[in-house]
């Protein structure tokens, strides 16, 4: 009465979903999964220019493949180390002071490279 499966992140939005049983064909309703992005914490907010800082964004949908991620302070990479649904882990670089601190400007980008 179930089918269970994983599936690796995808870009945000609702995604028709289909089961294919074979000798019975494709269901015959075309539900639909959404797959969630937000970011709701950045921690810390403040960090050395001289890189190295750790920082831990928090949000929902930030497990997705790591060719779809990105996080840049300023215009400098954050170079993510690890991640699950719930949290994305960078180490800064170094930077130029006045170049984007972690409390001034960060930005992600999930299925647009």
């Amino acid at each position: 009465t179930s089918i269970t499966c994983e599936m690796d992140g995808g870009t945000p939005g609702a995604k028709q979903v289909s089961v294919f049983v074979a000798g019975l064909g494709f269901s015959a309703s075309m539900p639909t999964f959404t797959h969630e992005f937000s970011i709701s914490s950045i921690s810390p907010r403040v960090g050395s220019v001289a890189g190295g800082t750790v920082v831990t964004v928090g949000g929902v949908g930030l497990s997705a493949a790591s060719s779809l991620a990105a996080v840049t302070i300023g215009q400098v990479p954050c170079d993510i180390v690890a991640r699950n649904y719930t949290a994305l882990i960078c180490h800064t670089r170094a930077m130029q002071a006045g170049t984007g601190m972690i409390g001034q400007l960060l930005n992600m980008r999930m299925g647009m490279r």
